[in-house]
């Protein structure tokens, strides 16, 4: 099996489980968009989701289920996010929007829209995202 440079790349900067950008992709674009602030000025959010008690739906339920639930929470987060942001797993049950030039009082109003997504979700049972 043959394999591009374009599908090497694509492995190495998504995350597999959710096809979302991986921690590494979600580091080298908040250099990128921290740089593009210094330069032409603007702004630069990034909220953070962390689904709590997690591990214990690991433990009671298997990984399976757990993966299943990441998954579901990343298509989640996907399908509410502006865009222009850029979404990402950036850990085991942690994910990361970076929002770009949000209005006044917008990254806020995103984050919990967003999370008002991920707390919608019909998988989570006893995981909730983190306040």
């Amino acid at each position: 099996m043959s394999i591009t440079r374009a599908g090497m790349l694509r492995m190495a900067f998504t995350d597999s489980l959710t096809g979302l950008a991986n921690r590494r992709a979600i580091v080298d674009r908040f250099a990128d968009e921290v740089a593009r602030m210094k330069r032409k000025g603007g702004g630069l959010a990034l909220a953070v989701f962390d689904l709590d008690h997690f591990k214990g739906t690991n433990d009671t339920h298997g990984h399976l289920v757990g993966d299943a639930l990441l998954a579901h929470v990343g298509r989640a987060l996907a399908a509410g996010k502006r865009g222009g942001d850029v979404l990402g797993r950036i850990g085991g049950e942690e994910f990361v929007v970076l929002m770009a030039d949000p209005l006044p009082g917008g990254a806020h109003l995103a984050a919990d829209r967003l999370r008002h997504a991920i707390e919608a979700t019909s998988l989570l049972h006893e995981v909730t995202p983190s306040r």
